[in-house]
């Protein structure tokens, strides 16, 4: 197990810049215009998803429209070793220096400065770091009200990783996760300082508390899970259709939440994590390809209540092919064992003909 997650923590980390390039396609943009679900122009082509009611680009977009929605909710899903933010995490790792801030902090995400006595930049990892993989879903006020599990495909909006690891989500919870006790932060696991700890995900997607190799806890350096979390696994697990956001006032923890929050692809490094509930981000990003390929291509908002009834119809026919085929193997081996028994016992015409009825 630990090579196979060493060699998850490698790929993710070597192929990072394409899977932030890959993510940020389906949101980027070559300017900004007025925000409504999609603030970002393609050029050519639009953005086919906006006929779907309740399709968002992002979560920057979710936050600018939040007055639209009546209630937001999220699902949890797992754990995703992905980007994290930048400003954050230096921060924490400039006040891992002797001594105070450093006069070589990298300003960007990802770059390193230093030596290996002047160790500001411990933890930095890449920016790269255990995450929360989420699902959005949301009630507007042109929905009818919504019966039963309000996380259905009809108020699905899109998936996303949290930035932040699990603190913004924690708080979303409504006191359903304590993260109080978690270490998200890199810092030396042994009195040697051979070893660095950092909150990271298993090869299934559930957090852990593993150890890296040095003082970076950087992916490729994966060492070995010290602690599998099984009380916070479990709490997240059982945390169920959860409400983030009420028109009313009651409840806004989408705001800290989607701060921290982007887009995730179920298409690149991380399509392992990222959430596809009804396949509905697969649908988005098939949509998305086909438009460029194609900009007069446009969807339809009864496309996507028509995926569910296709299938319907295909494990229909299967079941009509099953049972028809059922049926004559049946006649089949009568067929046979009547063959058989007329050869045996010498019975010709009507006589063996009634054996049938």
């Amino acid at each position: 197990m630990p090579v196979l997650i060493s060699q998850m923590h490698l790929n993710i980390d070597k192929q990072a810049s394409l899977g932030v390039i890959a993510t940020l396609f389906l949101g980027c943009c070559i300017f900004h215009s007025s925000a409504s679900k999609d603030s970002k122009s393609y050029g050519s082509y639009t953005n086919p998803n906006l006929a779907y009611d309740h399709y968002w680009s992002d979560a920057s977009n979710v936050l600018q429209d939040l007055s639209s929605f009546n209630k937001l909710y999220v699902q949890y899903y797992g754990c995703a070793w992905s980007e994290q933010s930048t400003s954050d995490n230096q921060k924490d790792h400039r006040q891992l220096k002797d001594g105070g801030d450093d006069n070589n902090a990298a300003s960007k995400c990802g770059q390193q400065g230093g030596d290996n006595s002047n160790s500001w930049y411990v933890g930095m990892g890449k920016c790269m770091g255990s995450n929360v993989a989420y699902a959005l879903y949301g009630v507007l006020p042109s929905d009818s009200k919504v019966w039963g599990n309000p996380c259905s495909q009809k108020t699905f909006i899109n998936s996303f990783f949290t930035t932040d690891g699990i603190t913004s989500f924690s708080k979303a919870s409504n006191g359903a996760i304590d993260a109080s006790s978690i270490n998200q932060q890199c810092q030396w696991y042994d009195g040697n300082k051979k070893y660095t700890t950092k909150l990271g995900c298993s090869a299934s997607g559930s957090f852990t508390t593993d150890t890296f190799l040095g003082n970076g806890c950087l992916g490729y350096n994966y060492n070995g899970s010290a602690d599998e979390l099984e009380d916070l696994n479990q709490s997240l697990q059982n945390m169920k259709c959860t409400l983030i956001y009420s028109s009313d006032g009651s409840v806004d923890y989408a705001t800290s939440l989607l701060s921290y929050s982007q887009v995730c692809s179920v298409d690149g490094v991380n399509k392992k994590y990222c959430p596809n509930p009804y396949r509905m981000v697969s649908t988005y990003e098939y949509n998305f390809a086909m438009a460029q390929q194609n900009p007069s291509y446009t969807v339809s908002k009864s496309s996507l209540a028509a995926a569910p009834i296709e299938s319907v119809k295909v494990a229909s026919s299967f079941a009509f092919f099953s049972v028809g085929l059922a049926l004559f193997a049946s006649s089949a081996w009568q067929v046979i064992s009547l063959h058989r028994y007329n050869k045996k016992y010498g019975y010709r015409g009507e006589r063996s003909t009634g054996l049938l009825a």
